[in-house]
């Protein structure tokens, strides 16, 4: 396998003879993007991590992408405000339901030769990280600053490349006062989250506003979210991951930031910054297990 601006891997001879037939339901996707993308996408695996807001959407995409293998991860069951912002939850599963299982009824529903791998933990558990280190993409939806640094340190230390999606919502009042999002797509050998976007001064000042667990208290309001916004930003991270597994694009995507303004709907692309000669993150890349671990 080959990681840069996409994932190239190179097969035994006659491999592409042995693979089934091409999915009829993908016959258009395949008319757009090329005749071996079914075929790269069968045998792809992609771990989500957060089935909420943005993992909703991004899981719903993927299964009608054709994605061989999902591995969503989150601890959560539904609740009454997941309604909201959730696509595929219903009102049956409040309370009773897994975010995890709403990916695994949607694959049922749309295409059963899909695998996957729910786990029912938050990351980074165990039993995440040992299903997540035979993804070929994460893409992470979660909600804090500090959840995202250790994803980003783990898809460093096995060279998986992470697409970041996340919108922070400010109202006055019931006005709407700022919708700002984005999408970033870190990849092997680029700059990391770390390098740039996840300082320290903002681990620092998340760890005093929203300590460890705050996000547990069933009681506590949610931060403000609008499903349609949620979703402009997981369409987009679907391409990104159509392009890495396919090449659609011919390169033209790689290691970049899209900036997206919900109350204008304006989406920005730019490239990312250079890279932060004391990253931590990126000093371990492809150092795999830490020695804790082996």
């Amino acid at each position: 396998m080959i990681l840069g601006d996409t994932i190239q891997i190179w097969h035994a001879v006659g491999y592409w003879a042995a693979l089934p037939p091409r999915r009829a339901r993908l016959i258009r996707q395949s008319a757009a993007i090329g005749p071996e993308s079914d075929a790269l996408l069968t045998q792809a695996t992609v771990a989500i991590t957060g089935i909420s807001g943005g993992g909703s959407h991004v899981m719903q995409q993927l299964v009608h992408q054709g994605i061989g293998t999902l591995i969503p991860v989150d601890d959560q069951l539904v609740d009454l405000s997941n309604l909201g912002r959730i696509v595929s939850a219903s009102e049956a599963d409040i309370d009773t339901t897994p975010k995890t299982h709403l990916v695994w009824r949607t694959a049922a529903t749309v295409d059963p030769s899909i695998t996957v791998i729910e786990i029912r933990e938050r990351f980074p558990s165990p039993r995440a990280i040992q299903a997540m280190r035979s993804a070929d993409v994460i893409v992470a939806c979660v909600d804090t600053f500090h959840a995202r640094e250790s994803i980003n340190a783990f898809s460093r230390r096995y060279m998986i490349p992470l697409l970041d999606i996340g919108i922070t919502i400010r109202s006055h009042g019931e006005h709407l006062a700022t919708a700002d999002g984005q999408l970033i797509a870190s990849l092997p050998g680029r700059p990391c989250l770390r390098c740039w976007f996840i300082t320290d001064s903002v681990l620092a000042k998340e760890r005093r506003e929203r300590p460890p667990g705050y996000d547990r208290n069933p009681d506590a309001p949610g931060d403000p979210q609008v499903v349609s916004m949620n979703g402009t930003l997981a369409s987009e991270a679907s391409n990104c991951v159509l392009d890495l597994i396919t090449a659609y694009s011919g390169g033209r995507r790689g290691a970049k930031i899209w900036q997206y303004d919900g109350r204008t709907g304006t989406l920005t692309q730019a490239d990312v910054p250079t890279a932060r000669p004391d990253c931590p993150a990126c000093a371990e890349e492809g150092f795999g297990d830490p020695p804790h671990t082996l």
